[in-house]
């Protein structure tokens, strides 16, 4: 077992490893990207804050998405889903 000394200069030294450069979560496909990119616009548009249009159902978007599904009776799981989108049409013609 090293002594006392081997390890405070062992902790001293530590760095962390390098992590490669790879997105958080994997690139979702095309057809996704446009579900999310059209939820955004319909949040935003019925006064929701998705954050940027991106494309991307980032924890914002998410939020949105569970906020108008628990003000619509709906249950609150933050995914989008085609239903989910007739739904918001829905709610943005009638305002």
């Amino acid at each position: 077992m090293p002594a006392s000394e081997d390890w405070e200069a062992m902790a001293r030294d530590w760095r962390p490893k390098a992590e490669p450069d790879t997105p958080s979560r994997p690139p979702q496909p095309a057809e996704d990207r446009a579900m999310v990119v059209e939820a955004q616009r319909l949040l935003t548009a019925l006064g929701y804050a998705p954050g940027p249009i991106d494309g991307i159902a980032g924890r914002r978007t998410r939020a949105a998405v569970r906020a108008f599904q628990a003000a619509n009776g709906l249950p609150a799981d933050g995914r989008i889903t085609d239903p989910l989108l007739q739904r918001m049409r829905q709610r943005l013609v009638l305002r």
